[in-house]
């Protein structure tokens, strides 16, 4: 900490005040900051503020100094003795590297990106997406777990929200704010502002003690009513800002299919670089086998297990270039139990094993197929059914899930397929049609309108979702 910092804090007996004459609202403030602002009582001393915060003196100070600066806090001296703060010789605090952010309008037409620069801060957009899924929902925000104890009475998720949302105002797009896939149609906007006030109007927790969070939720508010006049209001603004998002995230899209696209195909490289050299390999190991028995550090029986090995090992390669994978997948796994300890045998074990239920599972979806075609439905579910567990891939539990629907056959177990081939394959539209049919036809309206709700997120235009969600409204 500087001695600008040290002087600007007095004495550990120095008392902050509140300076009201100076709207916080008006100010930008991170979520430690509007913390520590709302312990500072006027009674406490900068010590004891240190401790009733919980972040400990480096962390709390650093924030004590910023509101200062801001002109929210004043220290007022007290008399008698006092200790003068000086944290210069203590170590550094360390925090976790943040993500650093994309050059902004990647991906976007400069003629779009000229024309939204008149809007200011209000037209801007970041060169990435902040919002993510599952784990990374919150761009792998650290959220301080001090902070998440207050306000009990609120869910850990939606705190969790208001200080990711508090913490990237200004950076996330419109759309990420109001918890909306990218749309130029305003009856979408104008339900997602509905759910966006709905949960972080101030009115909902008016006359609630909501510690640090009421400071967040006001400026979270604020931000969202004034993209939302300018969204609903401004129609050139809107399809220019629609248009200009949806070419970045398609920009972000791509790179990522391809940077998917290099690993794999590296892998596959490495894969075929280790084939071409298992012989080379192999003989090798052989002779270094051999010389080691003519030294006396193999035993003959060692020496016999390791050409058994060799033997099945060969044989088994065989198999495989020959796509005899069942018989391959014995050979290997002789090969293995001579000489556990060797690896390529091992990774040419797995590799076999792999395709063998690959083509168990293509040999019960032919059978599958073939008594559909013939009308034996049951016969077809069942031999779907045995494909699917030996793998499961998203295709396969989407087709058993439509089968089951349109037969009216088990629906529990339409819809476990069904979310299998959505999880397999999130962003699979008809995957997500298919069970918010299965949800209709099961009379759970709730759980089918999230699932067309979903698919619209992901193809707004797709007019089978649109009528679904209409109806269930």
């Amino acid at each position: 900490m500087t001695d600008s910092t040290n002087q600007s804090l007095g004495a550990w007996e120095d008392r902050p005040q509140r300076n009201f004459d100076v709207d916080a609202t008006s100010v930008s403030l991170d979520s430690r900051d509007a913390f520590v602002l709302t312990r500072i009582d006027g009674q406490s001393s900068v010590g004891e503020l240190c401790t009733i915060t919980g972040l400990g003196e480096r962390e709390t100070l650093k924030a004590l100094s910023r509101l200062v600066d801001h002109g929210l806090v004043l220290v007022e001296p007290v008399e008698g003795q006092r200790r003068m703060i000086n944290l210069d010789k203590r170590a550094p605090v360390t925090r976790k590297e943040e993500k650093t952010d994309a050059p902004a309008f990647r991906g976007v037409d400069p003629k779009d990106v000229e024309w939204l620069r008149q809007f200011g801060d209000m037209g801007r957009i970041s060169g990435r997406r902040y919002r993510g899924s599952g784990r990374s929902r919150y761009d792998d925000m650290a959220f301080d777990r001090e902070l998440l104890k207050e306000a009990d009475f609120l869910p850990v998720e939606l705190k969790k929200e208001i200080l990711f949302l508090y913490e990237n105002l200004g950076r996330v797009d419109h759309f990420e704010l109001l918890g909306v896939a990218p749309t130029n149609e305003r009856k979408e906007l104008r339900a997602s502002f509905f759910e966006f006030s709905r949960r972080f109007h101030p009115d909902t927790v008016f006359r609630r003690d909501v510690g640090p969070y009421k400071l967040c939720i006001e400026q979270i508010f604020k931000r969202g009513s004034d993209v939302y006049e300018m969204l609903s209001t401004n129609h050139a603004f809107r399809e220019c800002y629609c248009r200009a998002v949806t070419a970045r995230n398609r920009l972000i899209d791509e790179e990522a299919s391809k940077e998917r696209a290099a690993r794999k195909k590296a892998s596959l490289g490495r894969l075929k670089a280790n084939a071409a050299g298992r012989k080379e390999q192999l003989r090798e190991r052989l002779k270094k086998n051999t010389e080691a028995r003519s030294a006396g550090n193999q035993t003959k029986t060692v020496g016999v297990r390791i050409d058994k090995a060799k033997q099945f090992y060969d044989e088994g390669m065989t198999h495989f270039e020959n796509e005899s994978f069942m018989a391959a997948t014995n050979a290997l796994r002789l090969a293995v139990n001579y000489d556990p300890k060797n690896e390529q045998y091992g990774g040419a074990l797995a590799l076999a094993e792999e395709r063998m239920w690959q083509v168990k599972a293509d040999k019960q979806w032919k059978r599958g197929y073939i008594q559909e075609s013939l009308g034996h439905i049951n016969e077809a579910i069942e031999a779907y059914l045995q494909a699917s567990e030996v793998l499961p891939r998203p295709d396969y539990c989407a087709h058993i899930a439509q089968l089951l629907l349109k037969y009216d056959q088990d629906l529990h177990k339409a819809e476990e397929h069904a979310r299998k081939a959505v999880q397999g394959d999130p962003k699979n539209v008809e995957y997500r049609l298919v069970l918010g049919r299965i949800y209709e036809h099961a009379k759970l309206p709730r759980k089918a309108f999230s699932a067309f709700e979903q698919a619209l997120q992901i193809e707004p235009k797709n007019e089978e979702a649109k009528k679904a969600v209409k109806r269930l409204k």
